[in-house]
């Protein structure tokens, strides 16, 4: 008799290359799962990092107009004091004696 036959091996070797098979199995399915998963969350990501894009390309539309809309009110309380200041010189230059 062999070695392998009197210690048992050749039994346990069929256990453990049947074993092996079985874990292989999980292991790719597991990563398969994995896999689709990955999938799905790259996915999500892609739309909301699109969805980002699309608020940030309006947030600095609105931006721009309130820089507008701003420079307009800025211009127009700069003007207010400038016309009253014109407006006293020219009622000075009016009265008599001015």
């Amino acid at each position: 008799m062999t070695d392998n036959t009197i210690n048992g091996w050749n039994e346990w070797s069929k256990h453990v290359l049947a074993e092996l098979k079985r874990l292989n199995t999980c292991y790719e399915t597991l990563e398969k799962a994995n896999s689709s998963e990955h999938i799905a969350i790259r996915d999500q990501i892609i739309a909301v990092k699109e969805e980002l894009k699309s608020d940030i390309s309006i947030s600095r539309a609105d931006i721009a107009v309130l820089k507008v809309k701003a420079g307009l009110w800025g211009a127009a309380a700069g003007a207010v004091p400038g016309i009253i200041a014109l407006i006293w010189y020219i009622v000075q230059l009016l009265q008599p004696g001015g």
